[in-house]
C-alpha cells in the first residue's frame, strides 16, 4: 500500500518527464492544435498496426516538447508526409524555434517545397508569433507566395488572427481570399470558423463572395463539417464547387470517413449527387469515391464525374486521378 502512494507521489513530480516520454509513438495525425501553441498527435496506434498503417511517430523531449516528427508509408520511412519530407526536426532557442528536414538516411534536406529552414520567432510569452522560410542558402523564400506569417494572439495564447506576407511585403489573401482571417476554437483547441471584417470589426464578404467558413472537427481533430456562410449569415454555395456545406460521416477507427454529403444553401442535400461513399486501401490512403443522387441511385457530380480513383507510386506519392462517367467508362483527363 504504502510502496504504491510512494510511487504515485514519485510519478507526481517527475510527470512532465514521465508524461512526455509516455506520449512518444505512433500516430495517424501528428498536429491537431488549431491554436498553434503546442504539438498535440491524435489517434495512436500500436508499433503492429503501423506496419501496414500510414502513420507519424512523433517524438517529445523531457520538457514535453515535440523534437520530431517520421512519416512511415506501409511500415517504411516514406517522404511524402504533409510535411514533405520523412522528418521534421525542431530545435529550440531563447527566442526562436526552428524547424528543419531530414530525408529517410538522415540527411539534412529541403523539403518538396525548397524549404530547408522554417524560424518561428517567439514572444514574451514564448509562443510563436512570426514565421518565415528559408531555402539551404538561408536566404528567404515564398511558399505558395507566402514568405512570412504574422500571429495574433489572445490573452490565452490561442492564435486568433493571421496576416500572410510576401518577400516584397504585401498581404497575401488566404485561401478564401481573406485578407486578415480571425479564428475561434473549441475547448480543445479546434477550429470552430474564419472569418472575413473590415477594420471596424464587421464581417464582410470576401474576394469570394462569403465571409465565413465554420467548420466542425471532432475529438480526435477529424474534419467533419464545413459550410461557408456571406455577411448576412446566409448559406453561399460558391460557383466552382456548387454546394455550401460539405460534411463527413461514418469514421473508422483510423479517422477516415466513408460517407460525404454535399449540401445547397438551404441545407439540403443537392438533388444530382448528394453524397459520395468513399473506399480505401489497406494503409488507409483514400481508394475512390463514387456519387450518388438524392434517391440513393448511382449518379454524377456537376462534371459529370461518377466514380473517381486515386492513384499512388511504390513509395505513396499520390500521382493523380482517373475519373469514369456513370456507364464505368474512364473520362479524358485534362492536359
Amino acid at each position: 500500500m504504502y510502496h504504491k502512494i510512494f510511487l504515485w507521489i514519485a510519478l507526481l513530480l517527475l510527470g512532465g518527464n514521465l508524461y512526455a516520454q509516455n506520449k512518444s509513438g505512433y500516430y495517424i495525425k501528428w498536429d491537431i492544435d488549431h491554436t498553434d501553441r503546442q504539438v498535440k498527435p491524435s489517434i495512436p496506434i500500436s508499433a503492429e498496426e503501423a506496419k501496414y498503417i500510414n502513420c507519424y511517430y512523433v517524438k517529445f523531449d523531457s520538457q514535453n516538447r515535440c523534437q520530431s516528427v517520421k512519416f512511415y508509408y506501409q511500415g517504411k520511412p516514406g517522404i511524402y508526409s504533409n510535411f514533405g519530407a520523412h522528418e521534421i526536426v525542431r530545435t529550440y532557442f531563447k527566442n526562436h524555434f526552428t524547424e528543419t528536414y531530414k530525408d529517410t538516411q538522415g540527411k539534412s534536406i529541403a523539403n518538396n517545397q525548397g524549404v530547408y529552414k522554417v524560424v518561428f520567432s517567439l514572444n514574451q510569452r514564448r509562443f510563436w508569433r512570426k514565421k518565415q522560410f528559408f531555402n539551404h542558402s538561408n536566404k528567404p523564400i515564398e511558399v505558395r507566395g507566402i514568405a512570412e506569417v504574422h500571429m495574433v494572439r489572445d490573452q490565452q495564447n490561442r492564435a486568433i488572427s493571421e496576416i500572410q506576407l510576401n518577400l516584397k511585403g504585401d498581404t497575401i489573401p488566404d485561401v478564401n481570399g481573406f485578407k486578415q482571417p480571425y479564428f475561434a476554437f473549441t475547448k480543445e483547441g479546434l477550429a470552430l470558423y474564419r472569418q472575413n471584417r473590415n477594420q471596424q470589426g464587421q464581417l464582410v464578404n470576401g474576394a469570394k463572395g462569403y465571409a465565413v467558413v465554420n467548420f466542425l472537427f471532432d475529438e480526435n481533430g477529424n474534419f467533419v463539417d464545413e459550410e461557408f456562410r456571406d455577411a448576412q449569415g446566409k448559406l453561399f454555395a460558391r460557383p466552382n464547387a456548387v454546394y455550401a456545406r460539405i460534411n463527413f460521416r461514418e469514421f473508422n477507427k483510423y479517422g477516415k470517413p466513408a460517407r460525404v454529403y454535399f449540401l445547397d444553401q438551404l441545407g439540403r442535400p443537392l438533388k444530382k449527387w448528394a453524397h459520395g461513399i468513399i473506399e480505401y486501401y489497406a494503409d488507409m490512403n483514400r481508394k475512390s469515391i463514387t456519387f450518388y443522387d438524392n434517391q440513393g441511385n448511382k449518379s454524377t457530380n456537376n462534371a459529370g464525374v461518377s466514380t473517381i480513383v486515386y492513384q499512388y507510386n511504390s513509395q505513396g506519392k499520390f500521382m493523380g486521378r482517373i475519373k469514369y462517367d456513370i456507364q464505368g467508362k474512364k473520362m479524358a483527363q485534362p492536359k
